[in-house]
């Protein structure tokens, strides 16, 4: 019996200028396929191994989006994280406890032909000393001054005088 281990692959910065790869700097490179099919290959070695590989991809550096959207198709999962860090979105006072936004681009799919993204696209992210934490992102409670909503004493008066909805003067209704 021959024990397996598991291997782990990482990968930074796939297909940065760092590779010696031409996809970064030109909107038709020369080898556009080249990534595409390295990764098919390592996807190919990886099902057939207990192995796992992650990749970072610089995607602010690569212009074609048409070689973006293969290398998503190509990977099982792909997130975006999207920071705040010298942007607009820094200084709005609903994004104060988080440092940026985490996009879910594909899930993995699982016994199935087709995936689902998750509802809840709103994610947030906190960075602390040691710890990534993944928020739902939340609207602050609305604390104005001035109510905007009707009272119920009001809408009793607009159903007493038979305007709302055809009724015959029945208070209880307030929609």
């Amino acid at each position: 019996a021959k024990s397996r281990n598991v291997l782990r692959i990482g990968l930074p910065s796939l297909g940065s200028p760092l590779w010696g790869d031409d996809l970064c700097c030109r909107d038709n490179p020369a080898h556009g396929h080249a990534l595409t099919t390295f990764l098919y290959g390592l996807r190919a070695v990886l099902r057939s191994s207990l192995s796992v590989a992650v990749l970072t991809i610089p995607s602010h550096l690569i212009q074609n989006r048409a070689v973006m959207g293969n290398i998503t198709r190509l990977c099982d999962n792909a997130i975006a994280l999207e920071s705040f860090k010298g942007s607009d979105r820094e200084t709005n006072p609903l994004y104060k406890d988080y440092h940026g936004l985490l996009h879910v681009r594909q899930v993995p799919r699982l016994n199935c032909l087709l995936t689902e993204l998750p509802d809840h696209k709103d994610l947030a992210f906190k960075l602390k000393r040691k710890q990534f934490t993944i928020e739902r992102l939340h609207l602050p409670p609305d604390l104005s001054e001035t109510v905007s909503r009707v009272s119920r004493g009001e809408l009793a008066g607009a159903a007493a005088t038979g305007t709302s909805c055809g009724s015959s003067g029945n208070k209880h209704l307030d929609f």
